[in-house]
């Protein structure tokens, strides 16, 4: 997968485990605190991480969700949207597929998609202080 990606641009590793030297060229050495500023400006995103692939979808990155184990929230995002690709086989056919298939669209086509997601989701930071100001005023 690394060889794939590395033909196509720049390859960034972030893993919690140590992994063999050949990839240390490609391991993410910068603060904790600017990962999604990095997601935010990748044209892929491939993981085992549900929750990194859902953020890279809602920033308009294509995302791989590689894992045995789904999530209802990824599978939403794949379905009606576009912007995940959940795939439970991991041989390099299965995810060299996926690659592929995610990077066919444009990335215009990808930010009306998340336009579109965002669009039909409620803003959680408004709902939160809209129901603190009306317990507020019914408190009050």
């Amino acid at each position: 997968v690394v060889a794939k990606l590395s033909a196509l641009g720049q390859v960034i590793i972030v893993s919690e485990m140590t992994l063999p030297e050949q990839f240390d060229q490609h391991l993410y050495r910068g603060p904790v605190a600017d990962i999604h500023h990095v997601m935010a400006h990748l044209r892929l995103f491939i993981g085992e991480s549900a929750t990194m692939a859902s953020e890279c979808a809602v920033l308009g990155v294509p995302a791989i969700y590689a894992a045995h184990t789904g999530r209802g929230y990824t599978d939403e995002q794949e379905s009606r949207y576009g912007l995940v690709k959940n795939i439970d086989r991991l041989d390099q056919g299965s995810v060299h597929a996926a690659i592929d298939a995610m990077l066919a669209l444009s990335v215009e086509q990808y930010q009306q998609a998340r336009e579109n997601m965002l669009s039909e989701s409620i803003d959680v930071c408004d709902m939160v202080v809209d129901s603190a100001l009306e317990y507020g005023e019914s408190a009050g």
